[in-house]
């Protein structure tokens, strides 16, 4: 079909991209793990009372606003889980809305931790949540080639490994979005110069 192969791709590269955010975020996370208290709790350096003082009031969301301190870490873990099944692409779909949730969850109530790369952390796992990146590198996409190697002595068609082109643009527009806001932050600043 010369007429919409120019608006369908291979899926592979976003099944790696899935990948690869996974064993990030679970390193960005893990590294934290003696710290969830002190970072994502009332018992921490921001209590709840405070978080109105502290942070925005409208428009953000945090399930971390709604756990005792106790079960923080409970939360923390159910992350942790989440990501490794987003790496490994085992329930994936399922999966990465719940790590995208606790994501956010985590990064609305932990600001003092911060950076870019959370927020790059964040952009990659809603556009991941709405792309069809379990089309690859999936433990449900290799049994089923399994299954079909086995039984019918033929892998997958090509036309079960592509996927529409729009997630490919999406992630390409939004690059160049944070690249000339990041440009444009640092040519108005001082310390750039």
């Amino acid at each position: 079909d010369g007429h919409g192969a120019g608006r369908r791709r291979q899926s592979a590269g976003f099944g790696m991209m899935r990948v690869a955010f996974g064993l990030v975020a679970l390193a960005t996370y893990l590294a934290q793990w003696s710290n969830v208290g002190r970072y994502y709790s009332d018992a921490g350096i921001l209590p709840h009372e405070d978080i109105a003082f502290f942070l925005r009031g409208m428009y953000r969301f945090s399930l971390l606003d709604h756990v005792s301190p106790a079960t923080a870490f409970g939360v923390y873990l159910m992350l942790i889980a989440a990501l490794m099944l987003v790496t490994i692409g085992l329930w994936t779909r399922a999966a990465l809305i719940v790590s995208t949730i606790l994501l956010f969850s985590f990064q609305e109530y932990g600001v003092i931790t911060l950076d870019g790369g959370d927020t790059m952390l964040r952009l990659l796992a809603f556009l991941l949540v709405i792309s069809p990146c379990d089309r690859a590198f999936t433990l449900a996409n290799l049994r089923e080639r399994f299954r079909r190697v086995v039984r019918k002595n033929h892998d997958q068609p090509p036309a079960e490994r592509i996927m529409p082109i729009w997630p490919y643009r999406l992630l390409f527009w939004q690059m160049i979005v944070i690249y000339l806001a990041s440009a444009w932050e640092k040519l108005l600043g001082s310390a750039w110069t």
